[in-house]
């Protein structure tokens, strides 16, 4: 059981909590599906006639499945860092193991795409200068700030942008908000999330009293502050502060009765799939999945046994493992498939068995994410992260971060 954040200066433990590791691979799997199933002008849809039918329409709904990951990583982080970023060492250490997970797969995601990015520019699709440009924003994490060159290098890594992003930032308010009240924690996550959502409104309806013809300077504008609601890391920082206050109140109150667990998730649950069978997806949904995906993982996050048999199983928690990988090298291995159906045209098969195609994909992605995973991923993370964590102490130590551990009230 989480202990107490309170004045008497009791610690969270340091552990993993199984059942959400496991809740991970279900995100990054409908991440995947959603990708397979809207059209793009760099791979082939194989899910897009599938999904019309209303029982899988939900899946249309996956571009949230993002604000899972952010809420969760919110979450994660306050149960395992909040006590242990209050001097220098400590948010060195922490930015160390970060930039230990992310950098190495991230890494590997971008030498994917490089053949991709050299057709691209061999073909004159792509302009050079343009092509190293989102190159260096997405090896300096920073590509989710531009909204003409997050997509070029492995689009789906713009949300890497955004949490190193949520990263630098958390070591300057964490001794803080461990110590406000639970009321003061419920009204700054509600804020925060109020702020987004209000902004997102205010924006489309701007948007829909000053129409724009399309390729007008206007509409390029609009597109613009559009793709900055939907990918920057400022405006998306309140998905993840909602998760980090929900993780504090985890460790201040504790684990719900089972009763109420089962009754939550179950109520989450159905919500999330009545809303997505029956609505048209959309930003305007957005406060209503924060809710339910915080829901869904404080429920989780000592679950009953017959969710934990599903989701906290060594199985379920090793492809939770592989779920980042898999989310990196998803596209890269997409865009490859459809060059291979392209240049086999001959073959009925793909256009016949969408279907089984994606399975093969699918199954492909898992393998090759498990073994970037044990071979890449696992053992680089360890052996980076105390080299990083000494270098940055060695390099930061002009900043103002705290020298001593700030006690909660």
């Amino acid at each position: 059981m989480p202990t107490d954040v309170t004045a008497s200066g009791a610690q969270p433990p340091l552990s993993s909590i199984p059942c959400l590791t496991g809740l991970r691979f279900w995100l990054a799997t409908w991440v995947v599906v959603f990708h397979q199933s809207v059209p793009a002008d760099i791979h082939y849809p194989l899910l897009q006639g599938l999904l019309r039918h209303p029982v899988l329409y939900f899946m249309a709904h996956g571009f949230v499945a993002v604000t899972g990951f952010f809420c969760l990583s919110g979450f994660i982080l306050a149960y395992n860092y909040s006590h242990r970023l209050g001097t220098r060492a400590e948010c060195c250490r922490f930015m160390g193991s970060r930039l230990a997970r992310i950098y190495p797969i991230c890494f590997a995601g971008l030498l994917m795409f490089a053949p991709i990015i050299y057709v691209a520019v061999d073909q004159g699709k792509l302009g050079p200068g343009k092509a190293l440009c989102s190159l260096v924003a997405s090896l300096a994490l920073l590509q989710s700030f531009s909204s003409t060159l997050w997509h070029i290098w492995n689009g789906p890594e713009w949300s890497l942008s955004d949490e190193m992003f949520f990263y630098l930032s958390l070591p300057w308010y964490a001794s803080w908000l461990a110590r406000q009240s639970t009321r003061t924690l419920l009204g700054l996550a509600g804020f925060s999330a109020f702020v987004k959502v209000g902004l997102s409104a205010a924006l489309l309806l701007l948007f829909h009293v000053f129409p724009a013809a399309e390729h007008s300077v206007w509409w390029e504008a609009q597109q613009s502050l559009i793709g900055h609601l939907a990918r920057n890391p400022v405006v998306r920082v309140a998905e993840f502060f909602c998760g980090y206050c929900t993780g504090l109140l985890f460790l201040r109150h504790g684990a719900w009765s089972a009763r109420r667990s089962t009754v939550v998730l179950a109520a989450s649950l159905a919500i999330f799939y009545g809303c997505g069978t029956m609505l048209a997806p959309g930003s305007y949904l957005l406060p209503l999945y924060i809710v339910l995906f915080l829901a869904i993982i404080y429920a989780l996050a000592q679950p009953t046994a017959w969710v934990r048999t599903f989701l906290g199983s060594p199985t379920a928690c090793f492809l939770g493992e592989i779920s980042f990988s898999m989310y990196i090298f998803q596209l890269p291995l997409a865009i490859y498939l459809e060059h291979y159906m392209r240049a086999h045209p001959e073959q009925a098969f793909w256009g016949r068995h969408h279907l089984l195609v994606f399975a093969g994909y699918f199954a492909v992605l898992m393998a090759f994410s498990a073994v970037a995973h044990v071979w890449v991923e696992h053992p680089l993370r360890r052996k980076l992260a105390p080299v990083i964590s000494r270098k940055l102490k060695e390099w930061l130590n002009w900043l103002p971060l705290p020298q001593k551990q700030l006690s909660p009230n």
